[in-house]
């Protein structure tokens, strides 16, 4: 439905975003994935109109969109400071969009009792806006982006402002919403959680450049470089294989070496470490250096070497742990080990 083609921009001589080229499927949710800085809200205001002069093209169901302006895109926005009219109803708020498009008060009546009830504000309509919620708020400036119908929603760090608890009940939510109307949708955040709960694939940028594009699972089992395994917390257990030309080789990473020759770099998954042993799995003794309670899951710190230390998580209602200081063994699935390009 929509392409970005080879798009490249910068602000006074200093480039923001380098030849960045993906697609997206008509009702689908892409996640623009990132740290501050990296060029997703320039992105997202590139796709929007609201940023030109740019190199490369995109286009909506095959048309170039270079030309069109804000307006004619037709698009839908949602963004992290709800932006919304205090001196307005919720109902109003909702409609506005609507009565900007000089739809009749039956219609505008009608669709914005439709959106209300999508986002579970059904009984809200008279209320004033400056009585509500985070949470409520939200579900309002929602209601008033999909309330036009609009061809695409773009949506910019929606619960960035939101207390944790909330922002993860939200999440779940937008995409139950999103995919009930099945609405194409750009979703930017910075937090990877938020990402793999509303996405159904993660555009994953590292200063201006496309690090990654993958669904969320993919991603978080098999990044595919040192940055994408680092931005996602894992780069405890990233390591260096040391090669054959008369480096010392490390003892526990002898068989690893042996099944990746030529790889430089490589990540040992902390989802894929285990304390018992199963089919086609590599074994580790060190001594617990940590073993920190998370609620859900331990996190062990294990020094296998003096130079190499692993980190994991096992589930709380595991067996018991080795005390801090103590020898443990443990096991790593092959599959846990992800060779990584260098960035």
């Amino acid at each position: 439905m929509l392409e970005i083609d080879h798009i490249s921009f910068a602000y006074d001589d200093v480039p923001i975003i380098n030849d960045v080229s993906f697609s997206i499927d008509k009702g689908e949710i892409i996640c623009l994935l990132g740290p501050s800085g990296c060029g997703k809200t320039t992105l997202l205001r590139l796709i929007a109109g609201l940023e030109t002069h740019f190199e490369g093209d995109i286009r909506l169901n095959g048309g170039s969109l270079k030309n069109m302006s804000v307006h004619e895109r037709e698009f839908g926005f949602m963004f992290q400071d709800f932006a919304l009219f205090p001196h307005m109803s919720v109902a109003e708020n909702a409609g506005f969009g609507l009565k900007m498009r000089q739809y009749q008060k039956s219609q505008i009546s009608e669709r914005v009792d439709d959106m209300l009830q999508l986002v579970g504000l059904e009984d809200f309509g008279s209320r004033d806006v400056n009585e509500l919620s985070g949470g409520e708020k939200q579900r309002v400036a929602l209601a008033r982006s999909l309330a036009p119908n609009p061809k695409l929603l773009m949506l910019d760090e929606p619960l960035g402002s939101l207390d944790a608890a909330l922002r993860r009940r939200l999440m779940l939510e937008i995409r139950q919403i999103i995919k009930t109307i099945g609405l194409t949708s750009i979703y930017v955040t910075h937090d990877q959680e938020e990402a793999f709960t509303v996405a159904d694939r993660i555009v994953l940028l590292n200063a201006g450049q496309v690090e990654q594009i993958d669904a969320p699972i993919q991603l978080y089992k098999k990044p595919k470089t040192r940055f994408a395994a680092q931005f996602l917390g894992l780069q405890s257990n990233i390591i260096t294989i040391t090669g054959d030309n008369g480096e010392e080789m490390k003892a526990a990473l002898s068989e690893i070496r042996l099944l990746f020759p030529e790889v430089q770099s490589l990540l040992i998954h902390p989802a894929g470490i285990q304390l018992h042993q199963q089919d086609e799995t590599l074994a580790f003794t060190g001594m617990v250096k940590d073993c920190s309670f998370r609620g859900a899951t331990y996190r062990i710190v294990l020094e296998v070497e003096p130079t190499l230390e692993l980190v994991f998580e096992i589930p709380s209602f595991s067996a018991p742990i080795a005390d801090m200081g103590e020898r443990l063994k443990v096991y790593v699935i092959k599959d846990a080990l992800v060779p990584l390009l260098q960035n």
